[in-house]
């Protein structure tokens, strides 16, 4: 499971908090049991996680057949990418174009506060394929060695009115994924990310604010796997869950909600049965940015470091897997 982690400052400097990654010794895991195991550390990102093919060719490129496969400080292992299938005559991967689900759970009918991050939040997702920012994902590759579309699309938003209450656990989450599907509200896609947002009354008692701000996981629904995710709202946590409190494009609790959101879509497409892309610590490519916002620009009213469209956003960086050693952008 990929998470990101809570932060210990409001610095906007590049790489904050200089935390030392989680070294774990044992990470070579054989098991298809891909329900979450551990949340992380209040100092990082991960406890030990159960993963799938974990024995990486930690040179800069991997033969995969006669693929040569880049790694620059993130690592492949095998596992497809989110929409990519490799047609078995042929040998070449066929792309489908990943939907994105919003499940917006809590009070997103009568608080204009929630319907404003509501509508930015959609916004943003609707304006996020084809982007400058997206397009980092591109320097990924399937295990042919075909490089990941820039291309994503806003699916669907759809509002949960507390179906399982205020106090939520790992598997209420993916509950409330499979009722929205069960009941026809949102289609069953394999090559969907089903978020799950939460407004700042509800907990995910697992550890959000005190381990985690956000998380992806992936889990099987009758045969179809499937890729969702938990991001609760900062403004329950903002010490933990924003690393800025003013002087951002949107309301600043929205904004750092939507830069965990990024950075768990990112991880979700390039990880998303976590048995794909990450380092040598269990580290995916958000994780290795995460707190961090490269240049930062200034307005008469705001900062932000990311233009989509004429809109501004402040958001973490994604690691870019390119030579010679890799590195955090916003841009490629």
């Amino acid at each position: 499971m990929g998470l990101l982690s809570i932060s210990t400052s409001f610095s906007l400097t590049t790489n904050p908090h200089n935390i030392p990654k989680y070294n774990n010794p044992e990470m070579n895991y054989s098991t298809d049991d891909l329900v979450p195991s551990g949340k992380g550390t209040p100092n990082w990102d991960k406890t030990p996680i159960k993963r799938v093919n974990t024995t990486p060719n930690l040179s800069k490129s991997v033969l995969n057949g006669a693929t040569i496969i880049p790694q620059y400080g993130i690592y492949f292992h095998g596992g497809a990418v989110l929409g990519a299938t490799i047609n078995p005559a042929t040998k070449l991967t066929q792309y489908i174009t990943p939907q994105l689900y919003v499940i917006y759970y809590g009070n997103y009918t009568t608080s204009s506060l929630n319907k404003y991050n509501m509508y930015t939040i959609n916004h943003f997702l609707s304006i996020l394929g084809g982007s400058h920012f997206y397009k980092i994902l591109t320097t990924y590759r399937n295990k042919n060695g075909s490089a990941i579309p820039n291309s994503i699309h806003f699916g669907k938003a759809i509002i949960d009115n507390y179906s399982y209450g205020k106090n939520l656990s790992d598997d209420n989450v993916w509950a409330v994924v499979n009722r929205a599907i069960n009941r026809g509200l949102l289609p069953k896609n394999k090559n969907g990310i089903y978020l799950v947002l939460t407004s700042a009354d509800v907990n995910e008692t697992s550890g959000f604010c005190t381990e985690y701000c956000g998380w992806h996981d992936g889990r099987l629904m009758g045969s179809t796997p499937l890729q969702f995710g938990f991001i609760g709202d900062p403004a329950r946590c903002p010490d933990s869950c924003q690393d800025y409190t003013s002087g951002t494009p949107h309301k600043a609790s929205t904004d750092s909600m939507i830069s965990t959101i990024s950075h768990e879509i990112f991880e979700a497409v390039s990880d998303p049965q976590l048995n794909a892309w990450y380092d040598k610590q269990g580290e995916e490519n958000g994780d290795l940015c995460a707190w961090s916002y490269g240049k930062i620009y200034t307005t008469a009213a705001y900062k932000y470091n990311l233009t989509l469209g004429t809109d501004h956003y402040l958001v973490q960086q994604e690691w870019l897997n390119v030579g010679p050693s890799g590195r955090c952008a916003i841009s490629y």
